[in-house]
């Protein structure tokens, strides 16, 4: 049943990158297609450049496509090439320009295709690729297959040899476009690139090297190109298809599958042993006030378990004010990560919209201020805290302050390489807008409607003088329980956080979105759980400071999350510069920090939820 609803989700994810309407463009017979050129990208160094950085052709004048706001941040740098390209023409070896490379340029070069760089181009709003057989071998007859066809963004630069040492520059590239034809012209449907170093078909010369002794003086280089136009039975709506195939969906399956088992196991077992906790204790209390107590051994069962806190138990907790930011602030962000789901499950967020997945957490966390100051409000009037601007204020200050500076300082490092993944400074200014303009001002307003709303009432009364809490066991008292405990929900969805950051770091395509909402609300779900039950045995201990614990709780799968973070990048990036290891962790740092916070604020506004109903259901003197 698991893996047929997994599956719809997938269909709906893939089939509908273009429901917002994305218009197909047609294409006329001899008619001329722009190539532009995108940013240089390495997995490597993670510092995205210029495409012109480097000493390729450049067109007469070089035009920027104008960028939104996710393209910016995203590091994208769109601009028109030299490039001529007309439907239905084929080119063979047609030469793109000539001129003399300096030793300098030669040296770009050389660094750059040791470092791994791959060149991206566009055509009609899809990216160059490389196409990739998947080749798998039967175990049984030792056969080898194909077994699929799956594409990679972008193409090499260059390549280091093996034979010689050398480096050597890709200055040909083979490109075919296939175009599906339709009633009113052509449309592109694939955009592939082979790139090789100085073409045999187009000169007698060898291997363009960029290093060595020939690379000690200046030298001549000829950019040379191909085309080929393919009819293909691709449609238009379908072109993303051969990006958004995995290399080994079964093994994406089979994880997932690991993570719904894991996750409705764990919290199948939770809920019925503290459904039956509960019963047996209510059923206990109850029946005890109606029957008067004259042995000693039923005033011992009195006098014990989660009752005997009940006047403490909604005491207020040190630092309360911090948590009440936090949690509105956590709400925010989850209400954000909500809407730009469900939004990416029904396509809205298309691949070819750049930088469209960035704009939309940017846009939606402003937004999502409005109920971010409404949750704090009311906790803060529930807890009969001072000033309900200040909570607003924090919600609006505390967390963004963090990742804007954060963000900074990783920007700054960016920067100093002169990478295009630096922001500019007219663009953090407009960042910086858009936090104060526009977020606080909508925060206090969520914050003025809470405030007015009517106050969150508790089911018992708070006692003057707090209650002397009995020794407890070091497991409850040193937060051990409530460290162990996030580790539960960072389980449920480590396998596809390995995807997610795959995806990221190595700049390829996430398109399980349906399977990311499925897995989110079974993190949700165990988060609220794992809370829940620690909040439940701190109070069946006697032990009323159950507000933080509930937060650290669930909100401790965070640091999972960044151990997890540190060993991929030992183990999955071979990483050698300084600044790459700050773009890493401190990007790293800003997602572990807003993910603690929201399952932390799911935990604790669980465990408040749980609290109140438990002793609205027991009678007290």
């Amino acid at each position: 049943m698991l893996t047929h609803v997994a599956f719809l989700f997938t269909l709906v994810t893939v089939n509908a990158w273009y429901l917002p309407g994305v218009a197909p463009r047609d294409y006329q017979s001899m008619e001329q297609v722009e190539l532009k050129v995108n940013n240089l990208d390495s997995t490597l160094t993670q510092l995205p450049y210029d495409h012109y950085s480097v000493a390729y052709c450049k067109p007469p004048a070089v035009v920027e496509t104008p960028e939104g706001l996710g393209e910016i941040i995203s590091g994208e740098r769109v601009q028109n090439s030299a490039y001529a390209l007309y439907v239905e023409k084929a080119e063979t070896c047609k030469l793109l320009c000539e001129h003399t490379l300096s030793i300098e340029e030669l040296k770009q070069f050389d660094e750059k295709i040791r470092d791994n760089y791959n060149v991206n181009w566009v055509i009609d709003n899809i990216p160059s690729a490389t196409i990739l057989d998947v080749v798998q071998k039967e175990t049984d007859t030792g056969r080898e297959f194909v077994s699929g066809i799956t594409a990679i963004k972008g193409f090499s630069m260059g390549y280091l040899s093996d034979s010689d040492g050398l480096t050597y520059l890709n200055n040909h590239v083979a490109i075919v476009i296939k175009v599906h034809k339709t009633e009113n012209g052509f449309r592109i449907v694939g955009f592939q690139v082979t790139p090789t170093s100085n073409n045999k078909k187009c000169t007698e010369q060898p291997a363009f090297a960029v290093s060595g002794p020939t690379a000690k003086a200046p030298k001549s280089v000829s950019f040379t190109y191909d085309v080929a136009w393919e009819s293909s039975d691709i449609k238009w709506a379908s072109r993303w298809d051969v990006y958004l195939k995995g290399v080994n969906p079964e093994v994406r399956w089979v994880s997932i599958m690991n993570s719904f088992i894991l996750a409705l196991c764990f919290s199948g077992t939770m809920a019925s042993v503290l459904i039956r906790s509960l019963k047996k204790d209510l059923s206990r209390y109850n029946a005890l006030e109606q029957l008067v107590v004259e042995d000693a051994e039923d005033d011992e069962i009195e006098d014990m378990g989660w009752k005997q806190v009940h006047g403490d138990v909604f005491r207020n907790p040190k630092w309360a004010f911090l948590l009440v930011g936090l949690a509105g602030t956590g709400a925010q962000l989850l209400c954000m990560c909500v809407i730009t789901i469900l939004f990416a499950c029904f396509g809205l967020l298309s691949p070819a919209n750049r930088g469209g997945l960035m704009t939309a957490f940017l846009v939606l966390f402003v937004l999502m201020g409005i109920p971010g100051g409404y949750v704090a409000a009311r906790l803060h009037k529930m807890m009969g805290l001072e000033d309900w601007k200040l909570s607003a204020w924090r919600v609006s200050v505390t967390f963004p302050g963090f990742v804007f500076c954060a963000f900074f300082v990783v920007n700054l490092f960016i920067w100093s390489q002169h990478s295009t993944a630096a922001v500019p400074f007219g663009t953090l200014v407009a960042l910086l807008c858009l936090w104060l303009g526009v977020s606080l001002p909508l925060t206090l307003t969520g914050a003025y409607f809470g405030n007015r709303a009517e106050p969150i009432g508790y089911p018992v009364r708070v006692n003057h003088l707090a209650r002397v809490i009995p020794e407890q066991h070091w497991v409850h008292s040193s937060g051990l329980s409530a460290g162990l405990a996030g580790m539960l929900p960072f389980c449920c969805v480590f396998m596809e956080l390995f995807f997610i950051m795959t995806s990221v770091w190595e700049h390829q395509f996430y398109y399980m979105f349906g399977i990311l909402g499925l897995l989110f609300l079974i993190l949700v779900v165990v988060s609220a759980e794992v809370s829940v039950f620690l909040s439940y045995n701190l109070l069946s201990n006697e032990d009323y400071h159950w507000w933080w614990r509930s937060f650290f709780a669930s909100g401790s799968s965070a640091l999972y999350f960044f151990l997890y973070a540190c060993y991929y990048f030992t183990v999955q990036m071979p990483v050698f510069k300084f600044v790459t290891a700050v773009v890493y962790f401190g990007y790293s740092l800003m997602a572990v920090s807003a993910f603690f916070v929201v399952t932390g604020t799911i935990g604790f506004l669980a465990s408040l939820y749980f609290a109140r109903a438990i002793y609205a259901n027991v009678k007290v003197d």
